[in-house]
């Protein structure tokens, strides 16, 4: 059996964070600065309308993916959280990335495409509730292969809009450790892997710094930014099958990922 999430729900969810991003282009509020000092260093963050619509978007599509989730027949007991962690990741990634999007053409196609892709994490966020569902195989490897190509999406954003490495660097490494706790959560069962969520993290930050300066282009950082983490996640969910040499599943993803950022 097959649970999915009310059409009219759904629909009414997509259409209200659809019409927040277009309303973002057209309303007009004055940019504001915030400068501080912070171990001898000069900062500077630009807060405006964009930045105000992916908060609260990202607010919105939790909230919304909450109320979603109860609708869900199977719905065990406890909290939610983990359940609306990608699809907030994915409304603050499509944000950042829409914003990038210059002429008038390619901002509506990139409103539209985010839109379908929220629209797919959520169904299959709710899909995957139910361990007994038809679909539940199917929705596990959509949401991990979203996770890391939203992760992709914002590394190439932040690289793109030559976003400072004091706030590049919190960003990324706060995207990996949602990305990687909600992959090795469906991975590992149910289990929370906050140690191994934490090392992901960890390495994620060290290779966006250590990158940060290279004249690479965006692709190519953002693959190789995402390489540890893919990495690192692949080798956990090898060792929690208990394979004979979890290690070479790793190398093998590491050595796909920096052979696609070589000769892209």
């Amino acid at each position: 059996m097959t649970h999915l999430p009310p059409a009219g729900a759904l629909s009414l969810f997509t259409a209200t964070i659809l019409l927040a991003y277009t309303l973002a282009q057209y309303i007009q509020l004055p940019a504001q600065t915030l400068s501080l000092r912070f171990a001898g260093v000069y900062l500077e963050l630009a807060l405006n309308i964009n930045t105000l619509t992916n908060i609260l978007v990202a607010a919105l599509v939790a909230s919304g993916m909450d109320g979603l989730l109860r609708t869900h027949p199977a719905l065990p007991e406890g909290t939610t959280v983990i359940h609306w962690l990608l699809p907030a990741l994915s409304a603050w990634v499509l944000g950042a990335t829409i914003s990038l999007l210059r002429p008038q053409q390619m901002w509506w196609l990139g409103v539209l495409i985010g839109g379908a892709v929220l629209a797919l994490v959520c169904v299959a966020e709710y899909i995957v509730v139910d361990p007994q569902d038809a679909l539940y195989p199917w929705a596990t490897s959509g949401l991990n292969v979203l996770a890391f190509g939203l992760f992709l999406a914002l590394a190439i954003s932040l690289h793109e809009a030559n976003v400072r490495l004091f706030w590049r660097v919190p960003a990324l490494t706060l995207a990996a450790a949602l990305t990687g706790l909600r992959v090795l959560h469906l991975h590992l069962r149910g289990r929370w892997a906050v140690w191994e969520t934490y090392t992901a993290a960890l390495l994620t930050a060290q290779s966006a710094a250590f990158l940060h300066y290279w004249l690479l282009p965006s692709a190519r950082y953002g693959i190789f930014v995402l390489t540890p983490l893919y990495t690192f996640t692949t080798w956990q969910y090898a060792r929690y099958r208990q394979t004979t040499r979890p290690w070479i599943e790793a190398l093998v993803a590491a050595a796909l990922l920096v052979a696609l950022g070589v000769f892209l």
